[in-house]
Parts: C-alpha cells; structure tokens; sequence
C-alpha cells in the first residue's frame, strides 16, 4: 500500500486472508490468486492490476494517505509519540 502500486495476493497463512480481503474487496487496489496458482494465472493477475487504472488511481490515493498519515503531525506520526510518551511514564 505505501509503495502505491496495486496487489497480487495470494493468502496462505494467518492474517494474509483478511489483508487480502481488504486489498482486493475495500481498498480495491488487488487481485486475488486462486488456491491452485499456476504460471498463466499469476501472468493474467499481474497484467490485470498493472492494467487497471482505477487499481492505479486507488493504490496511488492509498499511498498518499500513507505518506500524510506517517509525516510530522500525522495521525500514525501522533499515535506513536503518543505511545512513546506513555511508555516512558511508566518506566519513571
């Protein structure tokens, strides 16, 4: 997501299944392989999301997101000092 170039997935294990969900189903920014893959499958997904522009337009906006969300005064950037700042509370 923050590289901004949409998705091939292919869960097998734990929480893939459901950030796979997420990229191909919400976010709309992925294509889902099938359990049995094979090469002129993966071919064809590739070629589907590198060819898709609203996959494009949709991993470029999330990229943007991303990038706002990390940078100084963003909300992740806010949520770790806020972490930050209880931790070192607890340690006095």
């Amino acid at each position: 997501m923050a590289a901004g170039v949409p998705m091939v997935c292919w869960p097998w294990f734990s929480d893939q299944y459901t950030n796979c969900k997420y990229a191909c189903e919400v976010w709309g920014v992925g294509v889902r392989l099938d359990a049995e893959v094979r090469r002129v499958q993966v071919s064809g997904h590739v070629k589907e999301a590198m060819g898709s522009e609203d996959m494009r337009k949709n991993a470029t906006k999330w990229k943007e997101e991303a990038e706002a969300a990390t940078a100084p005064g963003g909300t992740s950037f806010q949520n770790l000092l806020s972490m930050v700042s209880a931790l070192n509370k607890q340690t006095k």
